[in-house]
């Protein structure tokens, strides 16, 4: 008697599949009360990271120095926005959001540096000729090079964006790192499939959304501190012992763009290890006065670096035929961090270039708000 009411009472507490299902599949990523909100200690930290990685974006771009050290500086990006990640409570006002902040400057600085190139095409050309110039810059990523080299990441980090943030308003975290299985199976498909590419490099979220995951696991990590420091202390040394012979060239790096992910799974592993091992790092430097002048200011303006340093250096060695490459990297880094420093204190340029809400003057708002009162009274 007393076993058949133990069975009864364990069948009880036993949740069916359906009950299963809705508690660790279908709920969504939690979102507490005050969730993605970091001090300013991390956002220091963070800024130190970004403004690392956007240098050796540009460096890349500029030189051809040894950087294969830096291999994971990609990842790092997505990465970072994993950590940040917090689900939109409502969606038509973050995809407007995500929009407004990403895919209009992509077009709008995309227009403006397209502009000469495309007007001389169409005047010696012909329609077809620049219509067929407007076509190759919409269709986007691997294809597009030289002064838009950078410009296949804004539209892979919008997509991955959205497909991690619906992905997140349905699936549980642990559906959600399953997912990322064959996700991954894909980017390693597509790093062998060498020709195959997609418009605006959607075919890159397969591995950017795996990465996203990654960060924002990292952040939601419970482990006990002792555990903690020893998971560090490895992330260290077994990215370290990846990247050192990277550096010398011994082992394949990554290429995002281009899908080209050095040895399957290793390559990849290794570089979300480094990401973390630069976190770390990061919060120890985060205190440095110096730091936070230089890189911790570089990674705010991190994504008008990455729309405008290609167009200035280029610039610098066409019309003033300069090809020191110290003073093109700090000319092209400085004056994007300018603009952006402009466009930050612009109403309007922020609003298009920043994604900042269009707000009205003080006095515009004061006036509008009275008109109501002086015709109650």
């Amino acid at each position: 008697m007393q076993d058949a009411v133990n069975q009864t009472s364990s069948a009880a507490k036993r949740p069916s599949l359906s009950q299963f299902i809705a508690d660790h599949i279908w709920t969504g990523v939690p979102t507490e009360p005050g969730a993605g909100k970091i001090g300013v200690e991390q956002s220091q930290a963070l800024y130190l990271m970004r403004g690392f990685a956007i240098l050796i974006v540009v460096i890349v771009h500029i030189t051809e120095w040894p950087t294969r050290f830096a291999f994971f500086c990609m990842p790092l990006f997505f990465f970072v926005s994993g950590y940040l990640f917090v689900p939109p409570k409502a969606l038509p006002g973050y995809f407007l959001n995500l929009t407004r902040k990403l895919m209009i400057p992509y077009f709008v600085f995309m227009a403006i540096i397209a502009a000469p190139n495309v007007t001389r095409l169409f005047l010696e050309g012909g329609a077809a000729a620049g219509f067929d110039r407007i076509g190759h810059l919409l269709v986007g990523g691997e294809q597009i090079r030289g002064i838009w080299a950078a410009y296949w990441y804004i539209p892979c980090f919008f997509f991955m964006h959205i497909a991690y943030t619906l992905s997140a308003r349905v699936l549980s975290p642990g559906a959600i790192t399953l997912l990322c299985i064959p996700l991954w199976g894909l980017a390693i498909w597509n790093h062998y499939a060498a020709d195959f590419w997609l418009p605006l490099a959607i075919n890159v979220v397969a591995m950017a959304f795996p990465l996203m995951h990654a960060g924002w696991l990292y952040r939601n990590r419970e482990f006990s501190q002792d555990f903690d420091r020893t998971f560090h202390i490895g992330a260290a040394i077994i990215g370290g012992a990846y990247t050192i012979p990277a550096a010398f060239y011994l082992v394949p790096g990554l290429d995002t763009k281009f899908a080209e992910y050095g040895v399957p799974v290793v390559t990849v592993f290794c570089a979300i290890l480094m990401v973390i091992a630069t976190k770390v790092l990061a919060d120890r430097l985060r205190e440095v006065h110096i730091l936070n002048l230089t890189l911790g200011e570089i990674g705010k303006a991190s994504l008008i670096i990455m729309f405008a340093h290609q167009a200035i250096q280029m610039s610098i060695v066409s019309v003033f035929d300069i090809y020191f490459a110290p003073l093109r990297i700090v000319v092209s880094v400085g004056l994007s961090y300018a603009l952006f420093r402009w466009l930050r204190s612009s109403r309007i340029g922020g609003a298009i270039f920043l994604g900042k809400p269009l707000r009205l003057p003080k006095a515009d708002t004061a006036r509008r708000s009275s008109k109501p009162a002086n015709a109650l009274s």
